[in-house]
């Protein structure tokens, strides 16, 4: 029997009073912050170590043009003198566009030969490849083929061109005759990105929340507590330190801190429903979980708060990320998560695994027990 919990009923007549109002303001609310974070979602620790370099600091206080180094590779069916010449169109076609500072490639390179005139006199001459037939190309490469070895394979049916560039540039609008890869570096994430990361977070939480819960209601709580903690927590650090930058590890653990505080409270309005109609089970969600909840946050802010102090802005990110997840989780699961789930109402409010979760512990305990028995016996 509970003791001492907090009369909630009042505050749930609130909610289910204003339901509508309460759940429009935190989508808009919600849209609001997204729009104003737009995030860039990494999948690389290498900047977060690299911030707290010296040397990378000495070197962005250089003030150093940016670079982007680009590849295109062209699929040719055979090499001869004509395919030459329009790879070398294609060349100089790449030097002329706006932005490009230089395009490596074959042929771009030279012939370093040795022009012996007389046996007193020799010149070291360098003599573009373009001068030379695409025969003499060939057995040049085959016979020296360490400087040339980036830029065509060994068959002479797949040729790179490096480009380097002031800025990034596209290449569909060139006349490309050849089937040809056109790979460069991601400088922002973009909306593929996002829209993978999303699906696969949504189907992940949707399977586990109908497996345990058998209802597709627990997956709309889930998903709907779980995305709103996620755009509030990175939306608030941004307004806090300015930083857009999203480790996808930064965000898994504020979805495994929004999945715990929302199983805190569903799981206690689910199964209330056996014995209880829905507006009882919603107070029982509430007044048995407030007090314990709350207690949990000043006891979480107190010692990751000290770690705010660390040297390491990887550790501080950290820190801050569950700092404030914890806190916008709790908020939204008392305030938006009963306001969402006054719509619904569960007719067979049975947990799959519970029969697991109880099994396990009492063999556990029988077999610890028969194992200190027969320890007793055999002194």
């Amino acid at each position: 029997m509970y003791y001492h919990t907090p009369d909630t009923s009042r505050y749930i007549t609130l909610i289910r009073h204003f339901r509508i109002a309460i759940i429009a303001l935190f989508i808009l609310l919600s849209a609001a912050a997204l729009t104003l974070l737009k995030p860039e979602l990494l999948s690389s620790d290498t900047m977060f170590w690299l911030s707290e370099s010296k040397q990378l600091e000495k070197t962005q206080q250089q003030s150093y043009a940016t670079t982007y180094v680009k590849r295109l590779s062209i699929d040719v069916p055979a090499f001869n003198n004509a395919t030459k010449n329009t790879l070398q169109a294609l060349q100089t076609e790449l030097e002329h566009i706006e932005g490009v500072e230089q395009v490596e490639s074959l042929l771009s390179a030279h012939m370093i030969f040795n022009d012996q005139s007389s046996e007193e006199s020799a010149l070291v001459k360098a003599l573009p490849i373009t001068n030379i037939s695409s025969e003499k190309i060939i057995a040049l490469v085959k016979t020296f083929p360490d400087p040339y070895r980036r830029f065509v394979s060994d068959d002479f049916h797949r040729f790179h061109f490096i480009i380097h560039s002031e800025q990034p540039i596209q290449v569909d609008h060139l006349n490309i005759p050849f089937d040809y890869d056109y790979s460069e570096p991601d400088v922002e994430a973009t909306t593929a990105h996002y829209f993978w990361y999303v699906v696969i977070l949504l189907s992940v939480v949707l399977a586990m929340s109908y497996i345990v819960f058998k209802n597709i209601i627990a997956a709309i709580g889930a998903i709907s507590v779980t995305i709103i903690t996620l755009i509030w927590t990175f939306a608030l650090i941004y307004l806090l330190t300015g930083i857009k930058q999203i480790h996808i590890a930064m965000s898994l653990m504020v979805v495994s801190i929004a999945i715990g505080h929302y199983l805190y409270f569903y799981y206690r309005w689910h199964v209330s429903q056996f014995k209880s109609d829905p507006n009882r089970a919603l107070e029982k969600s509430i007044n048995r979980n407030l007090h314990p909840a709350v207690w949990t946050l000043p006891v979480l802010l107190i010692s990751l708060g000290s770690l705010l102090i660390a040297d390491s802005s990887i550790i501080t990110m950290m820190s801050l990320s569950l700092m404030i997840s914890s806190t916008v989780a709790y908020v939204v699961s008392i305030v938006f998560l009963p306001a969402l789930l006054s719509f619904f109402t569960i007719t067979n409010p049975r947990i799959a695994l519970a029969r697991v979760c109880y099994c396990l512990p009492i063999k556990r305990f029988i077999t610890t027990r028969n194992f200190c028995k027969n320890l007793c016996f055999s002194l």
